[in-house]
């Protein structure tokens, strides 16, 4: 199991950091970008609000950003 999915005090360490994220006022949504067919993204930030996944992860970290801004239709440099 990839370490953003491993319990940390009994969540999902990457719940954890999307809401600490939103905790922030200033954030309106939170995008987390997966890999096509990923089986844990879903279970991990079930319930949560004003998040969005998006399965369009690259073979890069670099790749994935890329995409997701192009999903989002976000210019590279927003």
């Amino acid at each position: 199991m990839p370490k953003q999915y491993r319990l940390l005090a009994g969540k999902p360490m990457l719940r954890r950091a999307v809401a600490a994220l939103l905790q922030d006022v200033r954030i309106a949504r939170a995008v987390v970008a997966v890999t096509d067919g990923d089986p844990w993204a879903h279970t991990a930030l079930q319930g949560m609000d004003r998040v969005d996944i998006l399965s369009c992860g690259g073979a890069t970290r670099a790749d994935t950003v890329r995409n997701t801004l192009a999903a989002l239709r976000l210019p590279d440099d927003a």
